[in-house]
């Protein structure tokens, strides 16, 4: 600090990425459910919502990894899913893509 730019009291809010991983399957937070030290999400197939455990990994602001359990290309319940039952009968409103990185 020679010229004497850094002050006493200053701060700065530093975001260091220290891994990445490319082509990474990514799920917004709250379609994540988490039991018992356990994640799972609820996908649709031929409207049944079936219960998937998945491995997570990093995660990001509001989104989250997805290391093992899902394939990419899943329709995966994001909203409405806390009451929902293994099983159940749905009917898709509305559709968002699952996100790579």
């Amino acid at each position: 600090n020679e010229d004497n730019h850094l002050k006493a009291g200053m701060f700065a809010q530093v975001k260091l990425n220290y891994d990445t991983h490319a082509n990474a399957t990514l799920l917004p937070r709250q379609a994540i459910i988490n039991i018992d030290d356990k994640s799972s999400v609820f996908v649709v197939r031929d409207g049944i919502a079936q219960k998937v455990q998945v491995q997570t990994g990093y995660a990001e602001g509001d989104l989250v990894e997805v290391l093992e359990g899902l394939a990419g290309s899943e329709q995966v319940v994001v909203t409405g899913h806390h009451n929902l039952k293994d099983k159940a009968p749905v009917e898709v409103v509305n559709t968002l893509e699952l996100a790579k990185s």
